[in-house]
């Protein structure tokens, strides 16, 4: 039993997991260095979602993102013993890389939200009208300006306000919102512009995909929210990266323009105010 495990040493170096009786296990009941180190690999957990894959699913989920998080700020933190169980405590490593992991899907599902409202005037989407869900979803004609009426799709992705607006509204509202405290992480892939950043593409996918599945929820009426899961739509994901893929492959240059200004539409109006 790990609630009964203790460590040598002041109360302060005890890295034992605390279970408090009857409820599921919890950060605040946890000793203080694997509460700050919990508090850390949620942060960086979170910011990977964003930066590189926004659908881990499985043994990536657990041991490439939340466990890796884990050790790599307990060794931040400076915290030798605990970075050391971490590494070699498989039951205690993953009992802890839960937590981080748990918070993911209501972490990812905020821009989902956030865009959910909009469904309706943006494509003109009726609840029930499962052919028009259809032919939005088919090739991701959503992502590119359109015209169901006449069947029209452009090529301009990502053009729609629908994107930026859930982007901004989710994590760039405020100089306290995720997507600023993460700038500092935001590259240029054009070496010829390299002060101008972009979004990564795992933001951008992540926004796409919540807007699929927004898109998706109109298949009855009234609409059906359901979980905003890998399961249900990693598969969109990664379409929504295929074509991000492909446009960079195409064309580094025109990979860049589309996502600096995504990141130009989103971020905060006076950015000097803070940058200094």
């Amino acid at each position: 039993d790990h609630g009964t495990q203790s460590e040598t040493g002041s109360e302060d170096e005890r890295i034992d997991i605390v279970y408090k009786k009857g409820s599921k296990l919890g950060i605040t009941e946890q000793r203080p260095r694997v509460k700050k180190t919990l508090n850390a690999a949620i942060f960086k957990c979170q910011a990977d979602i964003l930066l590189r894959n926004a659908f881990p699913d499985g043994a990536e989920k657990y041991n490439t993102i939340a466990r890796s998080a884990l050790v790599k700020c307990a060794e931040e933190l400076g915290y030798t013993a605990l970075a050391k169980r971490l590494k070699n405590d498989n039951d205690y490593a993953l009992t802890l890389a839960a937590i981080p992991v748990d918070r993911i899907p209501l972490f990812r599902s905020q821009v989902r939200d956030a865009v959910l409202g909009a469904i309706q005037s943006t494509y003109h989407l009726r609840p029930g009208d499962v052919g028009h869900v259809n032919w939005l979803h088919k090739g991701c004609r959503y992502i590119y300006p359109h015209d169901y009426k006449d069947k029209h799709c452009g090529d301009e992705p990502f053009a729609l306000p629908i994107f930026t607006d859930g982007l901004r509204a989710t994590y760039f509202k405020t100089p306290k919102s995720f997507g600023w405290k993460i700038i500092n992480q935001f590259a240029s892939s054009y070496p010829e512009k390299p002060d101008e950043k972009e979004l990564p593409a795992a933001m951008v996918a992540l926004a796409s995909t919540a807007v699929f599945a927004a898109i998706d929820h109109h298949r009855t009426s009234p609409c059906e929210i359901s979980n905003f899961s890998t399961n249900s739509f990693g598969g969109a994901y990664k379409r929504n990266i295929a074509i991000l893929s492909s446009l960079k492959e195409r064309s580094l240059e025109a990979y860049h323009d589309v996502m600096h200004e995504l990141f130009k539409a989103v971020w905060y109006v006076d950015v000097s105010l803070y940058l200094g």
